[in-house]
């Protein structure tokens, strides 16, 4: 019963901290998972080409995409 508590309603991660060798002694009530959001029409102004979910993969990645948006902020906003 608590295997499916955790396996049904729960982030995979979160659900694995609940886990010690392979046996589930929690179930987790909450958890804090920070997203990140962003507008593709305001990359794409940016001049930005590669906007979809492969775009992000890297903290460098991340790093340069906010130096683009630096060194040219998109116009018409």
């Amino acid at each position: 019963m608590a295997d499916e508590a955790v396996d049904d309603d729960v982030i995979a991660s979160v659900a694995d901290t609940a886990r010690w060798k392979g046996q589930v002694y929690a179930v987790p009530f909450n958890s804090d998972v920070g997203l990140l959001y962003y507008r593709r029409d305001y990359l794409s102004r940016a001049g930005v080409q590669r906007t979809g979910p492969d775009a992000i993969r890297t903290w460098h990645d991340l790093l340069g995409l906010g130096d683009t948006l630096d060194a040219r902020p998109p116009k018409g906003l």
